[in-house]
Formats: C-alpha cells, structure tokens, sequence
C-alpha cells in the first residue's frame, strides 16, 4: 500500500457503481458517520465469505450505532450481487472491475494473477473519510474480529462526543452538529409541584398506593380514554401534561413527555 494511506490521513473519496449498478462516492455513502470500509479478493474467496458473513450479523448493531458498512470487490455486477445475496449482506457493495483502487492504492495480489483482486484490506473511517485503523487481510486472521470492530467503533464515537460536546457545551445535535440529542430537563413549576404533593395526600387519605412516574403516564392515557380532556402547557423544552382526577393534577415533571400517536 502506499506510504502515505496511514491513520490519521484521508481516504481518496473514490467513486465506483454499486450494486445496482448505479455510481456512488465513498463521501456520501458515509455522511457524517464513522464508517467501516472492507476490500474484498470477490465472491471466489471463502475468507471473504466468512468475513461478511460475521458481518451480516455486526450489521444489526452497526444500524443502531450510526455506523455505515460498506464492501467493494473487483467482481463485476453480477458475481458482487451472488456475492452480497449469499451472506445476507443490507449494506452497499461496489464493484471495481476496473481495479482503480488496486492500482491507485497499490495493493495489487501478485501470487493470483489469475484473478488479480485486491489484498484485502478493512478501514475504520472517521467521518470526512479521515482513516482511524487500517487491517491488513491478506491472511485471515490479519482480518479485524468483530470485538476488535466494536472497540474500534466505540473510540471513534467517543471521539465524536467528545468533540460535540466542546462545540454544544453538552452534546451534539444529530444531524446539525453531532449524533445524540441534547439531554434537556425542564423545570419543574412549583405550583404543579404542590399540586402532585397534594395529590399524594388525596391518594393516602383514600388509601390508595402514591402514583409512581410510570403510573403517571398511565394515568394521563387512561383520563384520555375516559374523555377527559387533558391540558398542555407550553414550556420553553418541552411540554408538561397535566389531568384532572381524584381531585387534582398529575403532572408529567422533568423530562418531555410525548403520548403515543394512537391516543
């Protein structure tokens, strides 16, 4: 490989068809998430079928992680979509008939002439394609585990929180500047406050058990089923809502609060 693709360095943004045959660049298919890139030899390897199909599975957790995959082989249309159909794979496969990657990284496999693919390589990718770990697979087990990706993954996004919460002052919004949501607490309004304490009063006068925080969201769907009509106030994060029953008001305090759709 050339000396210059090392970590810290950045990816070419290469653009090649994927596997619907239509032209994709590395950049986009990436966003603004960290990125785990892997050059495959093709679908004639079995090294490479195990890795993807270890894959497959880490792909479920890579989806909730905010983590993109993506594959690129030198097959052509038809062999990356057997290929890709074969081990389950829901990611993006390209195909690079052309070996522009091989020959413009260098990574040629002289001992198969043959077939002449690439050696097969895993990036983990910072966003903007700034390159966090490189794995050289040319031997199987020089190929990352799916423990090594997982680690791998949870530093570059530590990285990324770490970096939003500099710009945020907390934590980066997602999709503006980072990829979690601004932990926000509204204040609780005193006169709401003295109304749930005397709530509490009502309930053990009558003995009944205290509403718990669960209970509350309970009882505000239950007075909606009942045709009470709840009230809302606005507050400057969120909403806070409030019903009428035993007397006094249960309010929904702290934390924003949204009834499901179907209520």
């Amino acid at each position: 490989m050339r000396p210059e693709i090392t970590e810290g360095a950045t990816l070419v943004d290469y653009e090649l068809p994927d596997h619907t045959d239509k032209p994709r660049k590395l950049s986009v298919l990436q966003g603004d998430d960290p990125m785990i890139l892997t050059l495959n030899r093709g679908f004639y390897c079995p090294k490479d079928r195990m890795q993807l199909l270890d894959l497959a599975r880490f792909s479920k957790q890579c989806a909730v992680g905010y983590t993109r995959l993506v594959t690129i082989t030198t097959d052509n249309l038809l062999q990356s979509n057997e290929l890709r159909l074969g081990v389950g794979a829901d990611w993006t496969f390209l195909h690079d008939t052309e070996r522009i990657m091989q020959k413009d990284l260098d990574i040629a496999e002289y001992t198969d002439p043959q077939n002449n693919p690439m050696i097969p390589h895993t990036f983990v990718l910072e966003p903007a394609l700034k390159i966090y770990k490189i794995y050289t697979g040319y031997w199987y087990w020089g190929r990352p585990s799916i423990a090594e990706l997982q680690q791998d993954a949870r530093e570059v996004t530590r990285r990324l929180e770490d970096r939003h919460a500099g710009d945020a002052g907390e934590m980066g919004t997602r999709g503006e500047e980072g990829i979690f949501p601004v932990r926000q607490v509204v204040e609780a309004d005193p006169r709401a406050d003295e109304q749930r304490r005397g709530s509490v009063r009502v309930r053990e006068a009558r003995g009944l058990a205290p509403i718990s925080p669960a209970g509350r969201g309970i009882r505000w769907r239950r007075c909606r089923r009942q045709g009470a009509a709840p009230r809302a106030r606005d507050t400057d994060l969120g909403l806070a809502h409030a019903c009428d029953t035993l007397g006094a008001e249960h309010w929904q305090l702290g934390l924003r609060y949204f009834p499901p759709a179907s209520l």
